[in-house]
């Protein structure tokens, strides 16, 4: 057990040691000019998800992302109530299962730099991260496009 306690104190401490801080961001371009609309600090590991509701075939989406130390974004599970055009299916990587009337694609583990977003008339976006639900509406007009993104900032 102490053997344990120490090794997660040095994970710790080796996570505090690097002397970085992560925002998850929502941000609009203006030019040259980015405008943040939305941020919120988080870490590597942490989960957000984003859910709306499929423009074409009216089906709930919801994708569930993975903040990553180099300040990346994985995709790691897609979930939706019926198949629709351009959701995932039978894909390369992952796997499909059917549960809670919901078909889940996990473990998809698509990496990217951000997820840009126009901001949909139908679709109804939001960003859930912890115990907060940002809808994309309530921050840009629809139309908009929007990036979300992770800032790694060094502490001084």
């Amino acid at each position: 057990m102490l053997l344990f306690l120490g090794l997660c104190f040095l994970i710790f401490s080796a996570d505090r040691a690097s002397g970085a801080t992560f925002e998850l961001r929502i941000v609009r371009s203006l030019g040259k000019i980015e405008e943040v609309l939305y941020k919120a600090t988080t870490s590597p590991m942490k989960t957000f998800r984003i859910s709306y509701t499929h423009s074409l075939d009216k089906c709930p989406v919801v994708e569930i992302f993975r903040i990553e130390k180099d300040a990346t974004i994985t995709l790691i599970e897609e979930i939706y109530g019926w198949f629709g055009a351009g959701l995932e299916f039978n894909p390369k990587t992952g796997f499909t299962d059917m549960k809670d009337h919901m078909v889940h694609i996990k473990d998809i583990e698509r990496n990217m730099q951000l997820i840009p977003i126009r901001v949909g008339w139908i679709c109804g976006f939001q960003l859930e991260y912890e115990n907060e639900v940002v809808p994309l509406t309530a921050l840009a007009r629809p139309g908009e496009l929007l990036m979300i993104n992770i800032l790694r900032k060094a502490n001084k």
